[in-house]
């Protein structure tokens, strides 16, 4: 398995096709049809990493990209829209979005997007390890010899 995504869009068709591309290609995979049901979803359990559709009925992938990296600065978050604009991108960007992809979307393009952002996901984890490894490190009492 390649690692866990939850998808987020209120087109239910759109969530079946993304699902089948994912699973086909080896994630794991769970859908939610909106913000509150994708934070219910988070609350139950943890994904490596969010599909989100950026204009949704009810509160929109903003906001849901918000609400996430407040509980985990370090979660990554992937924004899709069929009305993408230079200024949204950007905005999305800077409110810590690992990317941005237009729709259609096209599956190569899916996929190699997925692979960058699972490569910086594991990248994320080594480096937790390490501070941890350095941390416990530092905790030895000094040593005289």
């Amino acid at each position: 398995m390649n690692g866990s995504i939850l998808i987020v869009d209120d087109e239910k068709g759109q969530r079946e096709i993304l699902t089948m591309i994912l699973q086909g290609a080896g994630y794991d995979t769970a859908e939610a049809a909106g913000v509150r049901e994708a934070l219910a979803l988070l609350a139950k359990r943890e994904f490596d990493l969010i599909l989100t559709d950026l204009k949704m009925q009810g509160q929109s992938g903003l906001e849901l990209l918000e609400q996430v990296t407040l509980d985990d600065p370090q979660q990554c978050v992937i924004l899709m829209t069929a009305h993408g604009s230079i200024d949204s991108a950007v905005g999305a960007m800077k409110r810590g979005a690992f990317d941005y992809l237009e729709k259609p979307l096209e599956r190569e393009n899916l996929l190699l997007t997925l692979k960058r952002a699972f490569e910086r996901i594991a990248l994320v984890r080594e480096n937790r390890v390490l501070q941890k490894r350095v941390a416990e490190i530092q905790r030895i009492p000094s040593i005289i010899g």
